[in-house]
Order: C-alpha cells, then sequence, then structure tokens
C-alpha cells in the first residue's frame, strides 16, 4: 500500500511528469543540469535528459501483450508490439544513434531505459517487472486504455 500511495505522490506532485506525453523518447546527452525535458526513472534515483518530442508515439503502438511470468528471470513481463513502420524508425534510430538510449514515457512517467546498440530488428520492446505488481498493472492498463482508443477512432 505504501509503494501505491508513494507512486501516487509522484505522479501529481511532479510538474515535468505531466508536459510528457506517451511514446518513446531518445536520451540527449549526460549532462542532466543543463536539460530542459529530464526526468527521473520510475523507482529509481537516476535522471535522464530525453528530447523534446517522442520519436514514437502510441499510434506507433499494434498491440499490448499480456502481463506473462518469465519463469528463467522469476519477474513478469509484458510486450509492447510497434507496427512495422515503427519498428523500422526506431531500428533507424538505433543504427544512428548506438550511444544514446530509447525511453519509454507512460502518461509522463518514464517507466524503462533501453539500450540501442546492436538492435536491428525492433518491433518488440519487452517491459519488465522492475516495480512493485501495482505499478507493472497501471502501466500495462494505461497502455492498454491507449491503444483501444486510438484503434476505436479510426
Amino acid at each position: 500500500m505504501k509503494y501505491l500511495l508513494l507512486f501516487l505522490f509522484l505522479i501529481s506532485s511532479t510538474n515535468i511528469l505531466a508536459q510528457l506525453r506517451t511514446g518513446l523518447y531518445i536520451t540527449t546527452g549526460s549532462n542532466v543540469d543543463l536539460c530542459d525535458n529530464k526526468i527521473k526513472l520510475l523507482n529509481e534515483e537516476q535522471v535522464y535528459c530525453l528530447s523534446q518530442e517522442p520519436v514514437l508515439e502510441t499510434d506507433s503502438f499494434e498491440s499490448i501483450g499480456e502481463i506473462l511470468y518469465d519463469s528463467v528471470y522469476n519477474m513478469r513481463q509484458f510486450n509492447i508490439r510497434l507496427t512495422p513502420l515503427g519498428g523500422k524508425r526506431v531500428s533507424a534510430i538505433a543504427q544512428k544513434l548506438p550511444q544514446h538510449k530509447l525511453a519509454v514515457v507512460v502518461d509522463g512517467i518514464l517507466i524503462s531505459v533501453l539500450n540501442l546498440d546492436g538492435i536491428y530488428n525492433a518491433r518488440n520492446i519487452v517491459i519488465w517487472d522492475e516495480f512493485d505488481s501495482h505499478s507493472l498493472e497501471w502501466i500495462h492498463k494505461s497502455l492498454t486504455k491507449r491503444l483501444t482508443k486510438g484503434t476505436s477512432k479510426s
């Protein structure tokens, strides 16, 4: 319960988080003191500087997989499946900017940071249970809702 309250406090108390849209961003360097778009990774102290705009938004998300348990890593996870064009875009970014990272933001909260070095086919992004179970379920539910809203408008 205390983790859920802390999580809700973080959402409501940080202005910069509300400015970021759901999507994939590129990290933009190591000097976060000079950054206008800095954000702390959920449940960690690490702060990242992100691009001003997402490189992919939810219209590039093809589907959100179910939450599954991975017995090898003893963690729960789910996949974000990108559209073919979204996957090509991430692959192209990875080839041009291998020293940068891909940041996954959901409802203004940085939930994951992925290395781009060595990515050649990027249609699946795995979100691991690095958080408490309430956070993972919230992330999954939020992404699923956004994807459902996006497809119902078409």
